[in-house]
Parts: structure tokens; sequence; C-alpha cells
């Protein structure tokens, strides 16, 4: 079970007041959405909403769940953002965006307009 995917199903579910509508959100089948929370609640060991044919109600506990739910979401959604903020902000070098690399590398300016990236080796030890 991916619990993020499970959190997420969950908040639309009860956001939304119905497996159906949180279904059609996330383009799920209602089915789906069902199985995901009790496989949440399964994983909890506690249950977090009372159904009806027609609604959704959270317990004590899925209250207590869904308000920690929320700040769990939006920190992920948070750290999705600096992170793309991070991408947007690269270094401006030599008239163009310099890609950031997958290894250790560091700029040597040798004048104010222009860079050239240096690799660092890393020493191995025996």
């Amino acid at each position: 079970m991916d619990t993020l995917t499970s959190m997420k199903v969950f908040h639309t579910a009860v956001t939304n007041g119905s497996f159906s509508e949180a279904g059609r959100v996330l383009g799920m089948a209602p089915s789906s959405v069902s199985r995901q929370i009790s496989a949440l609640e399964d994983h909890l060991g506690v249950q977090l909403l009372n159904r009806s044919t027609r609604q959704l109600h959270l317990t004590e506990a899925g209250e207590t769940y869904h308000d920690r739910v929320i700040n769990i979401l939006q920190s992920v959604e948070d750290a999705a953002v600096a992170v793309t903020e991070l991408e947007s902000r690269r270094v401006d070098c030599c008239g163009s965006t310099c890609p950031l690399p997958s290894a250790v590398v560091t700029w040597r300016l040798s004048s104010p307009r222009s860079c050239r990236p240096t690799r660092r080796s890393r020493s191995k030890r025996p």
C-alpha cells in the first residue's frame, strides 16, 4: 500500500463527501476509492469513516487523522514547489542557463561573465 496515495484518496473523499465524487476527481472508480480507504483503515487499525449509502462521516480517529493528513499533503506540495522554484532559479552564466550536473561540480569564475565547470573526482579508499 502506498500510504501517501491513500492519504490523498482519503482527503479527496472527505473533502468531496463521497467515494463517487472522489473517484471522479481522481479519475478512479468509486470501488477503487473504497478499497484504498479500507486498506488505509486496515493499515492503521482504526475506522476512519462511517459510511452510509449517501454520506461519509468522519469518526473521531478520522477527524484526527484528516487534520494531520492535510498538513502532510501541504508539506509535500510545499516541497514540490520549493524544488520547482530552485530549478527555475538555476545560475545564469555565460549568457545561458547552466544545467545542474549530477556529479559534484565547482565553478571557476575567471571573469565576471565567464565560467567553466570543473569536475572533482572523489578519491577511492582501499
